[in-house]
């Protein structure tokens, strides 16, 4: 899928911040300045670690971890700590449709049944009209409980094979209904007929090439 949820209380965060006035030009002071900072932050937000990478002009300004990994744990939050990062992996899908459309591969307006063989819902207008836009915009319409299979722990196949079972909870696209299941079906549906998986076509098309 595109996106991993975490199944344990997120106890860390990694943040990335931008930075486009002058003052992050300054040296080290400046860099006291903010870590100082982030370590009132996170006493008031009761966090226990933080990652932090401040970029200014395509150089690294500053990049380090603060706190620990797991509240009353004793292991330190460090550059190459690892953080579930949700949502955040929407955008990579969305980036590699982007990418798929421009290069000719794909459409916006592709059906999900076309690029995804087999792939049904219990509403069999919807599995027929469906496209990859229908699902990047949140305008399905689903049940919000399909995103409950998420916290049960069903991989990828396991809910793609309940998908015939979701049945509309709102007119589709007659409205934005914000769900996480979709993004798994566009990013097997963008993957699809490639010989790659999601994880490895992310990969080579979008990481990789951006140096991540």
């Amino acid at each position: 899928m595109n996106m991993h949820l975490c199944r344990r209380p997120l106890v860390a965060l990694a943040v990335a911040l931008v930075i486009a006035s002058d003052a992050a030009r300054a040296a080290p002071p400046a860099n006291s300045l903010l870590a100082g900072y982030i370590e009132t932050a996170m006493r008031d937000w009761q966090t226990p670690g933080v990652a932090i990478v401040v970029v200014k002009d395509d150089r690294i300004v500053m990049a380090r971890g603060f706190g620990v990994r797991e509240a009353g744990g004793d292991g330190e939050v460090t550059l190459d700590t690892l953080f579930p990062i949700a949502s955040l992996t929407k955008g990579f899908t969305a980036v590699l449709a982007a990418v798929e459309i421009a290069s000719g591969r794909l459409a916006w307006d592709r059906r999900v049944g076309e690029a995804l063989p087999g792939f049904e819902v219990a509403d069999p207008w919807v599995t027929r009209e469906l496209q990859l836009d229908d699902l990047l915009t949140h305008r399905t319409g689903w049940q919000r409980e399909i995103d409950l299979l998420w916290t049960i722990g069903l991989d990828r196949d396991a809910i793609l094979a309940r998908m015939p079972e979701v049945e509309q909870r709102d007119r589709f696209r007659a409205g934005y209904s914000y769900l996480n299941v979709p993004y798994l079906v566009a990013g097997e549906a963008i993957a699809h007929g490639t010989g790659l998986s999601y994880t490895a076509l992310l990969r080579e098309r979008v990481l990789a090439p951006l140096g991540m």
